[in-house]
């Protein structure tokens, strides 16, 4: 595909064909952008791909190209942050989940597969959502609440599909630690008939799910109202 390209296009440098699929649009682009672009996918690519080889080629072959970059520091400190501690790295790959869009056509088969047998909070949101991204404001109590409690913690956006890089880069700037999804087209269905009885949906909304899958609150508190939040899970938990 891209050979063809490349005998058309003078400007494309045929090193890039080093690089995995997604960088190789870098080639086309003119200095200051590719330098941005590239350190930009770099930066953002160390929060699930930073073991992998293909990847530590891009990074060695962006070195060679920009060797006095002012991007360079912030991407060796992050590759060293990482390197440094393995359990970290190995807990941010893990606990940045990225689910297939459209393998789970409902909240609960979601669920069964990778949350079997455990709580799970659920914080439906969007990108576009001003209030959803204000409640990130008490992520951290929240976070510390729920791992004490051995809460799972499932952050699920409605947002399309072309939102996605949007949606990555406001998960890591956000610093949401949880495991993270996209509802498919039909999930946003199923959750809008059996959460919302078929009404609009409305975001923030906060779900509390059983360790038989089963939603045992669809409508929490939220967690700007951490106290009265953390007493409605306890005391549904006291129930089970």
């Amino acid at each position: 595909m891209f050979s063809g390209f490349i005998k058309d296009n003078v400007r494309y440098d045929s090193s890039f064909l080093q690089l995995e699929d997604s960088y190789r649009f870098l080639g086309f682009l003119k200095n200051g952008l590719l330098e941005q672009e590239w350190a930009f996918l770099l930066y953002y690519g160390t929060m699930t791909k930073s073991e992998s080889v293909q990847f530590q080629n891009n990074y060695k072959l962006f070195l060679t190209y920009f060797p006095h970059s002012g991007y360079t520091s912030y991407l060796k400190q992050r590759f060293s942050y990482l390197s440094k501690d393995d359990s970290l790295r190995s807990r941010i790959n893990k606990e940045f989940l990225i689910v297939d869009n459209q393998k789970y056509t409902s909240l609960k088969k979601l669920i069964a597969d990778k949350f079997s047998n455990q709580y799970v909070f659920v914080d439906l949101w969007a990108t576009w959502c001003k209030p959803c991204i204000q409640e990130f404001l008490n992520k951290n109590d929240l976070k510390a609440f729920l791992d004490k409690k051995n809460i799972k913690l499932l952050y699920l956006s409605i947002d399309d599909l072309p939102t996605i890089g949007t949606w990555r880069k406001l998960i890591n700037s956000k610093k949401l630690y949880g495991y993270h999804s996209i509802a498919s087209k039909q999930m946003i269905e199923d959750v809008q008939k059996s959460i919302y009885n078929n009404n609009t949906i409305s975001i923030p909304r906060h779900l509390l799910i059983d360790k038989k899958g089963n939603i045992v609150d669809s409508d929490l508190p939220r967690t700007s109202d951490i106290k009265r939040l953390e007493e409605r899970i306890n005391e549904l938990i006291d129930k089970q």
